[in-house]
């Protein structure tokens, strides 16, 4: 993924084909056992609602059965919720379409960091009039930042860290502060160089001057 630019696009056309799947309220169904999930079937089974069931069918291996996500996010949530929850099957489905669509957004921006200078070349490919790629991505990212209700996964790093590693400056520091004036600062080690000089009020003299104090050196 990190040396094809092509295939990199393939996956974000993937993750947007999933979105309009939610979208148009399709129950879709996933094999498991799953590598992402650590359930039991036995603990789906008591999971399901309404016409959902385990489906078998002859393309599956042995020990694999085809269940709906909501099966599946029902299956995620506390004992308290889903006996509060269980039986309000809009409230559910609305849920469980939030989470998956943070998911795919958590893991879409988790391949944007691995492979960051793909954003400068999608920008570069960019037809004339369209919307760069960048900025797009800042776009959400500002609009994750500012309505974090809307963000519910407990992998998701926070806008202002995926924001840092794509863009290289803080989230709420964007459009005040260019990136190179940002980078430049934090590359000169002016922390260190302010810590360091001898008239600073708080700085390692001072530290160095407490210490020997404590030490009964005078």
């Amino acid at each position: 993924m990190r040396n094809n630019k092509k295939k990199f696009i393939k996956i974000i056309k993937k993750f947007l084909s999933l979105f309009n799947l939610i979208d148009n309220r399709v129950n879709l169904p996933i094999v498991f056992p799953n590598k992402y999930f650590d359930h039991e079937i036995s603990h789906l089974e008591t999971r399901l609602s309404g016409f959902e069931v385990l489906d078998v069918n002859n393309t599956l291996s042995e020990g694999e059965v085809l269940v709906h996500m909501s099966t599946l996010f029902r299956a995620t949530i506390c004992d308290n919720c889903f006996q509060k929850w269980k039986d309000e099957t809009n409230f559910i489905n609305e849920l469980y379409r939030l989470y998956f669509r943070c998911t795919c957004v958590k893991n879409l921006f988790n391949y944007l960091v691995k492979g960051s200078d793909y954003i400068k070349f999608l920008d570069e490919d960019c037809r004339e009039g369209r919307t760069k790629f960048s900025k797009v991505v800042k776009e959400k990212l500002m609009e994750f930042q500012i309505t974090p209700h809307k963000f519910i996964h407990p992998d998701w790093k926070g806008s202002d860290y995926y924001f840092r590693k794509l863009f290289r400056v803080p989230i709420l520091l964007y459009g005040i502060i260019p990136e190179e004036h940002f980078e430049k600062y934090h590359s000169g080690y002016i922390t260190d160089v302010i810590a360091g000089h001898p008239l600073a009020s708080n700085g390692w003299m001072k530290e160095s001057m407490d210490e020997m104090e404590e030490m009964g050196v005078f």
